[in-house]
């Protein structure tokens, strides 16, 4: 496949009703060569390192991460300034992680003005080592959501891809999905997302882009600018061409 070919498609047809809009950018992930190209030609990523390609992923091919030093996203990442909310959804493959590190699945850092960054991750220790997603403030404080009960372990051990979102409104009340179902939330406050540029990053840490501990497939990365609904998030783990 070329490396600059935009894959178009139709916006796939809603079930029940359900209308996925304002989508912003789309990565199939799929590129044999350089950077990774937004179908919705937003903004192409162009920030990676320790990525196999075309491997075979979720739909198509999709990207492999192998631990500490791979990463994939974007040094200077500006969402939308109309943005009502950010959803961020892929789906993943993990293969190893890190226990004592833990497992960095996706992050972004305000940078301007400085503010708070999000992480979503696999937790850090002595296994299990279970899926979770936090804030980091410029003021230490930190606020954080783990579950009791989806672990890296049982991840890697089933050999499957899993669907990962993250759905973040306006105000900053987010949401963690798992496979179609919600794991937890937590308030990230104000100044949790930058419209000027900032990093954003798969597999890895948003503020140490070599500390991400994860070795995994990563496919189908999607973005909204604003907060789907739980039904949203259900058609979108059923049809994961939404665009």
């Amino acid at each position: 496949m070329c490396s600059l070919l935009r894959r178009h498609a139709m916006m796939v047809a809603p079930a029940g009703g359900i209308n996925v809009s304002d989508l912003f950018s789309a990565y199939p992930l799929d590129e044999d060569s350089g950077n990774f190209i937004d179908q919705k030609e937003y903004a192409d990523l162009d920030s990676y390192n320790g990525v196999t390609r075309e491997v075979a992923g979720k739909s198509g091919n999709a990207i492999q991460m192998s631990g500490t030093t791979s990463y994939v996203g974007k040094a200077s990442y500006s969402f939308p300034s109309d943005h009502n909310g950010i959803t961020i959804s892929w789906w993943a493959k993990i293969l190893a992680i890190d226990g004592a590190a833990g497992g960095w699945l996706a992050g972004h850092r305000n940078n301007s003005p400085l503010g708070k960054s999000f992480q979503i991750f696999y937790s850090p220790g002595d296994p299990p080592n279970y899926l979770g997603f936090g804030i980091w403030g410029v003021d230490d404080s930190t606020d954080f959501f783990v579950s009791d009960s989806i672990s890296a372990q049982d991840a890697i051990a089933d050999e499957l891809f899993h669907h990962y979102v993250m759905a973040i409104s306006a105000d900053g009340e987010a949401d963690l999905y798992y496979d179609n179902s919600l794991i937890g939330n937590i308030s990230l406050g104000v100044n949790w997302i930058a419209v000027a540029g900032s990093p954003f990053y798969l597999a890895t840490r948003s503020w140490s882009i070599t500390s991400g501990e994860t070795t995994g497939i990563f496919d189908e990365l999607y973005l909204w600018k604003r907060k789907l609904t739980s039904e949203e998030v259900s058609y979108v783990n059923s049809n994961f061409y939404p665009y």
